[in-house]
């Protein structure tokens, strides 16, 4: 059908007339607000362009130091800067891309800025460009710095090494920054990065001034990378989260502070030549996502009912402190730890180590210094070293359930360790060059010492001062080295025990005991291996609620006293008695084999049965006591029995003749008990002494007497024995002149 031409035109008078109707009654779209003021440099070319251009600019001109830049389009806008460029302040508003690139042969490309920059949501700043001997970036001299609302982009070409660019001054992160594959250089000493928002690390950042992570998140992108943030300032973490596996680098100072949330997910290299300070506080964490070492200064420091510290994130890590770890309060360990460097529990400090999730391994091979308690519990393998463990009063040193070895350094505890662990004493490599002797350990306080060997290059100390020093031994310890229980007389100082337990506790000694004080006591079974020693010092009180049995040497300095409720086992090896003073005081005295000699006594209750052993009745010292040389006895011979003496035929009673009858300087046994002899009666001179014929010496007297010698032994003469009953004498009948006079049989 076909429109009449005259209503077509009708029709089309009166849509003109209703569009122009519509056009009238209709306001005008309002402008879009804008924050830029009168006087702003602003954008006033349509589309993107270069800052050089002077025409693109309201003023006409390139901004300078004193212009104050709004750029504010209401379309998507790119603005490049190839060269060093200078403004007041700049507004970068939502549809504006800023991008600082190189030029061709243009060293330097930025923009210097004197008072504020701001980046508006969805505004961008990027630094980019594909030669690699330009430096990018944009510096903020004001305080007020650079506030980033939306995004600033570090880009860089792939396979271009990584050229110098970034930012410089105080920024304040609310957006993003994308450190993508660029470097990233940010503040300056005295500035500082607050990060609110996140920052994305995909390429080395470097920050001079201070780093505050607030409510934001530092996150790192793939591990391959190995990525890192460097803070050369102050870092302080105040909530948010950091993840990621990068390596962060703390060269200056960090703190964790009490008042945030949230966990802090570390790994790689914290600090490294210049010292850094790491504050760790409240319910802070420092947990590894691979392994990590410090080469800086970490502060654990917390409110008690907290606590912060050392944790592993999934599998457990390795935390490898080569700087100073100081733990300020109660804190705590919950990773595998490696200190080459100083470990510090300060006395209002504390340090529990353990995981609730498995075990872990801590290895001394620096310095470990507490006077704050340590802890140490179940699973976890405690190893010492080469390095030096300092346990500092009233500090103690807890282990429940764990397992402690010194395999060598040096280790002082001034102050009690309570444990349950098993302790092993391990010999150092065969490299080692420290010789015999290279590694002392000093325990003062209450000690426990469950099972181990204690190598033949360590001394143990036990020594009571200030308070009593006690070795406790359970189930039994091994000594190849030295053990010396030093008890201190004077006031404040007290006794050195070494206690073994009830349940068959046993030391095993195949190296040297050694006692001095008044007040030593060796609560224990003593087995003495016969390449040992026991030294008891003069003066010495120990008392022994055990046994001993022995092949060794036990030696009794003048005044000395060993005292054990159980029998004293002498299978070879020697007792010496060194001097009237000194006793050994046992249930009873076995004498298998070896040698009993001296001047002191022997107090029994069940006798001493001289089975296979020798009996030697003289250990006196004639010394020149003139001028002249004349010899004078210092002290009778003999040894006293306190209780009954039973000889058997495999037994020796030794007597040596030093002087006259009258002079007393001879062997003898006094018996106060019951004497049975049997056996082999040894007579010999000492000292060069010769007796005379018709000289009578009492070798033995008891209450009364059973019995009698097998034989009698002596090249020098002859005797005659007499039996009394209650002792043996013995009569010069001849001396056998060609053992004295040899020349005249020849």
């Amino acid at each position: 059908m076909k429109t009449n031409p005259p209503l077509r035109r009708l029709l089309e008078r009166i849509f003109i007339v209703l569009v122009l109707f519509l056009a009238l009654a209709t306001p005008p779209p309002a402008a879009a607000a804008s924050n830029c003021q009168a006087g702003d440099a602003t954008w006033v070319k349509a589309g993107d362009g270069d800052w050089s251009e002077a025409s693109a600019w309201s003023t006409g001109s390139v901004p300078i130091a004193s212009t104050h830049v709004c750029l504010d389009p209401t379309n998507a806008t790119q603005i490049m800067i190839t060269q060093l460029y200078s403004a007041y302040s700049v507004y970068i508003g939502p549809h504006v891309l800023l991008e600082v690139t190189c030029a061709s042969q243009v060293s330097q490309a930025g923009l210097n800025v004197v008072d504020q920059v701001t980046i508006e949501k969805a505004g961008e700043l990027m630094l980019d460009t594909q030669d690699t001997s330009c430096s990018l970036g944009v510096n903020v001299s004001h305080q007020a710095g650079l506030t980033n609302n939306g995004l600033i982009y570090i880009a860089n070409t792939p396979g271009q090494t990584l050229p110098r660019k970034g930012l410089s001054g105080v920024v304040k992160n609310n957006g993003t920054i994308n450190v993508f594959g660029g470097f990233l250089f940010t503040g300056t000493p005295g500035a500082s990065v607050i990060n609110n928002g996140i920052v994305l690390v995909g390429a080395p950042i470097e920050i001079d001034g201070r780093l505050d992570q607030n409510s934001g998140e530092i996150r790192y992108f793939s591990k391959d990378t190995r990525e890192d943030l460097s803070i050369h300032g102050t870092f302080n973490y105040n909530g948010g989260h950091t993840t990621g596996p990068g390596e962060p680098r703390i060269y200056g100072t960090a703190s964790f502070n009490k008042d945030a949330f949230g966990e802090v997910f570390l790994e790689g290299n914290l600090g490294s030549d210049i010292p850094s300070n790491i504050y760790l506080t409240s319910d802070k964490v420092i947990n590894l996502v691979r392994d990590t070492t410090n080469y800086g200064y970490i502060f654990l420091m917390n409110a008690p009912q907290t606590g912060s510290g050392l944790g592993a994130s999934g599998d457990f890590y390795k935390f490898t402190n080569r700087g100073i770890v100081d733990v300020m309060t109660p804190s705590y360990l919950q990773t595998n730890f490696e200190n080459r460097g100083t470990l510090e529990i300060d006395p209002s400090g504390s340090l529990l180590v353990g995981s609730p999730s498995g075990s872990i391994t801590v290895v001394n091979e620096g310095w470990i210094q507490a006077s704050g308690n340590i802890t140490v519990e179940a699973g976890v393998r405690f190893s010492q070293v080469w390095g030096y463990l300092k346990i500092k009063l009233p500090a103690e040193m807890r282990f429940t359930g764990s397992s402690f070895t010194y395999v060598n350094g040096t280790t002082d505890f001034a102050a009690p360790i309570f444990t349950s662990a098993k302790i092993a004493f391990q010999l150092p490599p065969p490299t080692s060059t420290l010789g015999t002797g290279a590694f002392g350990m000093d325990l003062w306080g209450v000690n426990t010492v469950t099972s181990g060997t204690l190598p033949a290059n360590v001394a143990m100390s036990v020594a009571g001062y200030g308070s009593q020093a006690n070795l406790y031994v359970p189930d039994g310890a091994t000594v190849l080295g030295t053990l010396h229980l030093i008890s201190m007389p004077i006031a404040p100082n007290g006794p050195a025990w070494l206690v073994c337990g009830n349940g068959g506790g046993r030391l095993y000694l195949k190296g040297l005991l050694t006692t001095s004080g008044l007040s030593t006591e060796v609560h224990c079974s003593l087995n003495v291996d016969s390449a040992a020693s026991i030294l008891f010092d003069s003066n010495s009180t120990t008392a022994l609620t055990s046994g001993v049995v022995t092949s060794g040497t036990v030696t009794l300095s003048t005044g000395a006293l060993l005292s054990m409720t159980g029998d004293y086992m002498q299978n070879g090896g020697s007792t010496s008695l060194g001097g009237q003073a000194s006793e050994l005081e046992a249930n009873k005295i076995v004498l298998n084999g070896g040698l009993i000699t001296g001047i002191g006594k022997l107090k029994v209750k069940n006798g001493v049965q001289n089975k296979g052993g020798k009996l030697n009745q003289n250990a006196i010292q004639v010394l020149p006591n003139s001028p002249a040389g004349v010899n004078q006895p210092l002290a009778e011979d003999g040894i006293a029995i306190n209780g009954n003496y039973v000889q058997g035929p495999g037994g020796a009673l030794a007597v040596g003749l030093s002087g006259t009858p009258s002079s007393g300087a001879y062997g003898r046994l006094v018996v106060s008990g019951q004497a049975a002899v049997d056996g082999r009666l040894e007579l010999y001179r000492s000292n060069g002494y010769l007796p005379a014929v018709g000289d009578q010496y009492s070798v033995l007297s008891a209450a009364s007497l059973s019995g009698a010698f097998a034989s009698a032994a002596l090249d020098w003469g002859g005797v005659k024995l007499s039996y009394e009953p209650s002792g043996v004498d013995f009569t010069v009948l001849t001396i056998i002149l060609r053992q004295f006079l040899p020349a005249l049989f020849h």
